[in-house]
């Protein structure tokens, strides 16, 4: 899981526009140039500049941008974007905080070449960024697993073998840049679970019911915190060797990587280690941008005391959310893990999650 935190949806009440405000707009006009999908630059154009007006473009009902009309022949004003323009995405023209236009993103004619010039590093892809940090809520099913994987030896548990967690990741390159062919990184990951036996949120009223079943993801992940019954974190080198489809939208690059960690259980007096080396694929960019799948060999000791017995598989299926939410910041993923006992007489556990991603230097404006 490479790439979750409160998603805050905003209420917009437009109150009526005074009729002198409205004359003025429509004085002065203020119409959107035709704007295409991959353009990196919207012109508002004026029919009437008056000097002193403040012209503004508000891409998705986000931040805007203004600029003052500094003379009566400004009639053309080029807003630059910083990210390329999505189909559908919507833009508004103000004069004076007041709306003059609202249009959409087109599909761009055959054979244009978008205008405009993009941030170099809101473009970037996920490796070509030195860090990456996030949060996460998963829901955690344990297929296949014997109860000691999550702690179940409660009767209570009736059969469930669910979860609900949160964790922290970061990935960190130490060597290269996005253009070399050889780069290392550093992944680590904590995973915070507590059984969905042991959570009752059937209550009416919403103040008997414990956090976790709060939609604040804060009051979530504070229960969460404070209620662990099982903790898994490790940290993984990960050497990358070679892209392939370097020139793709989705380029892949091959790796090879290690693994660290431990398991905890509330009912267990010791940590289980875990280890394990292997190599993978990892999607550099695209809508799948971050989605992985690695193969590995090495040892569980919740399982087994044995060393180097066990094959485990990784794969995660990331997605951006970014059409649906207007954000980079939230995405869903979906990831199966497979720890499979290589001789055949021991314990096997699969265990599916699936959730939100929030990515850290987004969402608080910061990049790395």
């Amino acid at each position: 899981m490479r790439r979750l935190i409160p998603v805050v949806l905003v209420g917009i009440v437009v109150a009526p526009t005074p009729a002198y405000a409205q004359a003025q707009n429509a004085g002065t006009g203020a119409r959107i140039a035709p704007a295409y999908a991959g353009d990196c630059l919207v012109t508002i154009e004026l029919d009437n500049p008056r000097t002193g007006s403040v012209v503004g473009l508000v891409l998705n009902l986000g931040v805007g941008q203004e600029q003052k009309v500094t003379s009566a022949d400004m009639r053309r004003i080029d807003f630059p974007t910083g990210e390329p323009l999505q189909i559908g995405y919507e833009l508004r023209s103000t004069v004076n905080g007041q709306v003059a236009e609202a249009t959409t993103v087109q599909t761009p004619p055959p054979d244009r070449s978008p205008v405009g010039i993009c941030d170099a590093e809101e473009d970037a892809s996920i490796g070509e960024q030195n860090f990456v940090a996030a949060a996460y809520f998963a829901n955690l099913i344990d297929t296949f697993a014997p109860d000691s994987i999550g702690d179940y030896q409660n009767p209570d548990a009736g059969g469930r073998k669910t979860r609900q967690t949160f964790g922290v990741f970061f990935d960190g390159r130490l060597a290269g840049s996005g253009d070399d062919g050889v780069q290392f990184w550093v992944y680590a990951e904590t995973l915070y679970g507590v059984r969905s036996a042991d959570i009752d949120c059937s209550s009416a009223d919403p103040d008997s019911r414990p956090g976790v079943c709060s939609k604040d993801l804060g009051a979530k992940a504070k229960y969460i915190l404070e209620h662990a019954t099982s903790l898994e974190a490790f940290i993984n080198p990960r050497l990358e060797l070679v892209t392939l489809q370097k020139e793709s939208e989705s380029p892949i690059r091959l790796y090879v990587t290690g693994r660290l960690g431990f398991i905890a259980l509330t009912q267990s007096p010791t940590v289980f280690k875990t280890y394990q080396i292997g190599g993978g694929v990892l999607l550099g960019g695209g809508p799948f941008q971050g989605s992985y799948i690695d193969l590995g060999w090495g040892g569980n000791e919740l399982f087994s005391d044995s060393k180097w017995d066990r094959m485990m598989v990784d794969g995660t299926l990331v997605f951006s959310l970014q059409r649906l939410l207007r954000t980079e910041a939230v995405g869903w993923y979906i990831q199966m893990r497979v720890d499979n006992d290589i001789r055949g007489n021991g314990a096997d556990a699969i265990q599916t999650l699936y959730g939100l991603t929030v990515d850290v230097g987004n969402v608080f404006g910061f990049g790395f």
